[in-house]
């Protein structure tokens, strides 16, 4: 029903990314990481207050509609900012940008 991680520091995230992905609510420590990968379309608490994460979950569990909200549009942004076609296609420009006439074609 719900994706749930309190880092005090992470690296990418990639837990996070694929819970997007898969439609599933993110609820996440505040810390910049998670707000870099989620661009903001997660739900955030401090790790320095409880009582703030207790009432915020109990708020979720009545908010449902918040909940679908919130994975819908974490979903709709991780595939458009790291699917496979975009990696792909950021690839495919930095091999352009180092070599001009790499032909892209005889690889695919």
């Amino acid at each position: 029903d719900l994706f749930t991680q309190a880092s005090t520091h992470e690296g990418y995230g990639i837990s996070v990314a694929e819970a997007m992905a898969m439609k599933v609510p993110v609820f996440l420590s505040d810390i910049p990481v998670f707000k870099e990968v989620t661009d903001g379309n997660a739900l955030f608490f401090p790790l320095t207050d409880a009582r703030a994460v207790a009432d915020s979950l109990k708020q979720l569990k009545e908010n449902e509609s918040l909940l679908a909200e919130v994975a819908e549009s974490a979903c709709h942004y991780i595939h458009s900012t790291a699917s496979e076609s975009v990696y792909k296609e950021k690839l495919e420009k930095i091999y352009l940008s180092l070599v001009p006439n790499y032909n892209l074609e005889l690889v695919n």
